[in-house]
């Protein structure tokens, strides 16, 4: 997948002040099955938790899993490998 620019906007306050912010990248691994695309990146940082690390990433994530949608994909679940411990941290998408 060549690299792509997403917007993304975040709530800020409870004023409803919207922050805009400009991700871009490429998906490592766009995995397609009969039922939807998995959306895998590697990286190859030493984590300790690797459920917590996730959450560090997840916005990166969540901008490729936007396109794809915008793109006619079903996103069935978000990965990240981390390739130095060898662990996979998979979270599957509810909607």
């Amino acid at each position: 997948m060549p690299s792509q620019v997403a917007w993304v906007d975040h709530d800020s306050t409870a004023k409803e002040r919207t922050l805009r912010t400009v991700a871009s990248g490429t998906a490592d691994l766009v995995l397609e099955t009969e039922g939807g695309v998995w959306i895998i990146d590697h990286k190859s940082d030493q984590v300790e938790n690797p459920e917590v690390a996730f959450g560090v990433y997840r916005p990166q994530l969540k901008c490729y899993a936007k396109l794809l949608q915008s793109m006619g994909h079903a996103v069935l679940g978000l990965g990240i490998n981390w390739i130095l411990s060898g662990v996979n941290y998979l979270d599957r998408r509810s909607s």
